[in-house]
């Protein structure tokens, strides 16, 4: 009853434990679906384009012609830039044109045949006429809205002019009404004979660079915020997780758990009784002759003297006395038929006259060391008995390593009974094989085994232990020489044992070999489980078809696991975090940099520029394609130093947009245009490479680094 009343109360327990915890998961989850969210938006961020509104944006991009490094469509937050920050609510709630995509006239036709194809999947999106918004230009009055926007494109300046050139910034509501239109910082606005507003500020700034920076840097706060709030909730989940692990596997909520209980508590009894039935097994044996025969003789004594009791009795005439002596007469005689019988078996069955010589000198040890019959009896009894163990361990053992003979060399020896009781059989086949020159091929053979492990230790061990020594040196060296921040980050390549149990026992084979002195088998002091990894590395080495194991067992790489930790050089006391386990979790740039600082470690590594004793000159010439491409332009900047700083050369190619902020740290830039001409029906494409110093391509780019 108790334990049935312990499992409700363990379900029950379970069910209010998850009760409790579920608000908390279903928090827990939010967070998750939220911080996937941000993530996104982020990423969208960082490579300059938001998650709203784009479709028509990506459309046009994506099918209109390219004549120039500008993409051919952009939207009107990109055209534009908020020169006063104080004035960024009122322009984000009340600039909704600020998603409009602008195009070049010679592509509009074409943009609103694309525009007018894409039907619902881009509804809320517009697109901007240009020839009819050039001819709705206007000057924008002093202290207007619109002065408060900043574009080069002369479309963006004519629509920024028409919707706020005459919209005037004020500061307190009566200044509100004193204009026909006018508009507080907060996108408060008055249009007479209306007052409204559009909608509240969300602090989601998207207008110009520095809005997708500060809208960046807000959902980062956002993100950390969650984050924050999950490592809050991270405990309670992680202890109700272990708590209810605990729970199932126990499986406390049973009702048969007194059943379970009670045939537990019988289970030390029954491997009692067990032990007890198998050592009386082992006990059941033939007594010794001699034991029984000096039993049968005391019985016949006893029973001659009584006999002579009995007469005796019968003579003095004691009847009642007679009658118990009879009795026990009678007991003895029986005990002597049993005692008669167990000496016939004993004589019939196996012959122990061979034995007589030593049975004769035992006998005479046992006297002498122990006059009194007796105790001569009983140190025979325990001699017999250490005796006949020790004889059915040795027979075990013979029996066992019998089978082993003939599983070993099956099927030579499958004619040969491993129960034989004598070793006849396998002495004639010993004899025959003595003839048969075995010695000089055993020692033929060891010679082999000593030369081919030597070649094995020489020609394998001895030149994995020199690669896995030079991994060593080399991350040593890799890691002096990497050891300068790019940015505000630290990056530190590892290399740790790897810890899969086939290379633990491959290290062990390799010191193993380390100490093995000249001219001694290798193995000869190695465990089993050395000696068959051993054989099956041989066998996958001298196979027909090879195998996975030799090419894991022979690759040095194989055996360590590479990893980049990144530490904050702002934060001494932070902590760092592992590539490898931020793999997949982190943005495409935090993802780069890592694989930037991979590649300059290859290249320092194959110009062996990580030796500082090496001064010779050398080309180190380091060429990357589509070079920084998920990178910000602080990152690009703080690559291309880490570059300059390790002596090595750099051939970049990297899109239009990225060259802005690495054309200060190169010494030649050549820019690649595509030329089309159409001839009738034929278009031909060509590419013109123009090649610019460092002065002109600052001239040319510098200006579009935003």
């Amino acid at each position: 009853d108790r334990t049935r009343a312990l499992a409700a109360a363990c379900a029950d327990a379970r069910q209010a434990g998850q009760a409790a915890v579920r608000p908390a998961e279903e928090e827990n989850r939010k967070l998750e679906r939220e911080e996937n969210q941000l993530r996104s938006a982020l990423m969208a961020l960082r490579s300059g384009a938001l998650t709203e509104n784009t479709v028509l944006l990506s459309a046009l991009n994506a099918r209109l012609p390219r004549r120039g490094p500008e993409v051919p469509a952009q939207a009107m937050w990109q055209l534009c830039e908020v020169t006063d920050e104080a004035w960024r609510p009122a322009l984000e709630v009340t600039f909704g044109r600020k998603f409009a995509v602008v195009v070049d006239e010679r592509d509009y036709d074409l943009a609103e045949r694309i525009y007018h194809e894409l039907k619902e999947e881009a509804r809320g999106e517009s697109l901007v006429n240009p020839r009819q918004a050039a001819d709705m230009g206007r000057e924008p009055r002093a202290g207007s809205l619109a002065l408060k926007l900043e574009t080069r494109h002369p479309v963006a300046r004519a629509l920024v002019d028409h919707l706020f050139g005459d919209v005037i910034c004020v500061d307190t509501l009566p200044e509100l009404r004193r204009h026909e239109r006018a508009i507080l910082p907060d996108g408060f606005q008055s249009r007479r004979p209306f007052v409204d507003r559009p909608r509240h500020y969300d602090n989601l700034p998207c207008i110009g660079r520095k809005g997708l920076e500060r809208r960046r840097a807000w959902l980062q706060e956002q993100a950390d915020a969650l984050k924050a709030r999950q490592r809050q909730l991270e405990p309670l989940l992680a202890q109700w997780r272990e708590t209810a692990e605990f729970h199932d596997q126990a499986q406390l909520q049973r009702e048969s758990l007194h059943d379970d209980l009670a045939e537990a508590a019988g289970l030390a009894e029954a491997e009692r009784r067990l032990a007890a039935n198998l050592t009386d097994l082992q006990n059941i044996r033939t007594e010794d002759f001699e034991a029984r025969e000096r039993e049968l003789r005391e019985i016949r004594d006893r029973l001659s003297a009584a006999g002579k009791e009995r007469d005796g009795l019968l003579r003095s005439g004691r009847r009642g006395r007679l009658l118990a002596v009879g009795e026990d007469l009678e007991r003895l005689g029986r005990v002597a038929a049993a005692a008669l019988d167990v000496l016939r078996a004993v004589r019939d069955g196996e012959d122990v006259s061979p034995h007589l010589g030593r049975v004769a000198g035992l006998r005479a040890q046992f006297t002498a060391e122990f006059p009194v019959k007796s105790v001569a009896a009983e140190k025979v009894q325990d001699a017999w008995r250490v005796a006949e163990a020790n004889a059915r361990v040795a027979r075990a053992e013979l029996v066992a390593e019998r089978r082993a003979l003939a599983l070993a060399h099956d099927p030579k020896y499958s004619d040969l009974d491993p129960e034989s009781p004598d070793n006849a059989p396998y002495e004639a086949r010993r004899a025959r094989i003595a003839g048969a020159h075995i010695p000089e091929y055993e020692a033929k053979a060891a010679d082999e085994e000593r030369n081919w492990q030597q070649l094995f230790r020489e020609q394998v061990l001895e030149k994995l232990r020199e690669r896995l020594l030079m991994v060593e040196n080399l991350m040593a060296l890799l890691r002096t020489a990497l050891d300068k921040p790019i940015g505000n980050n630290r990056y530190r390549i590892v290399a740790r044992p790897n810890r899969d149990g086939e290379f633990d026992l491959y290290r062990r084979l390799l010191d193993l070999s380390a100490v093995a002195r000249g001219g001694e088998l290798l193995f000869a002091t190695a465990d089993s489980e050395i000696r068959d990894a051993v054989e099956r590395i041989f066998e996958s080495l001298t196979g027909e078809t090879g195998g996975t194991g030799a090419e894991r067992f022979l690759d040095y790489r194989n055996y360590h696991d590479y990893d980049i930790e990144v530490a904050n050089v702002n934060d001494p006391d932070g902590r760092t975090y592992s590539v490898n386990r931020a793999a997949g979790k982190s943005s495409g740039g935090e993802n780069q940099t890592p694989y930037f600082v991979a590649i300059l470690a290859s290249y320092l590594r194959a110009y062996r520029r990580h030796e500082t004793r090496r001064k010779e000159p050398s080309l180190a010439l380091v060429p990357i394609d589509e070079a920084f491409s998920k990178l910000s332009g602080d990152r690009i900047r703080d690559c291309i130093r880490a570059l300059h700083a390790l002596e090595l050369q750099g051939i970049f190619s990297m899109s239009t947009g990225n060259i802005p902020y690495a054309v200060d740290q190169c010494d030649q830039v050549i820019a690649i245009h595509k030329h089309e001409k159409t001839a009738g029906r034929k278009t031909s494409i060509r590419n013109v490479a123009v090649s610019l110093t460092r002065k002109e391509a600052l001239e040319r780019f510098a200006g579009t680094a935003r």
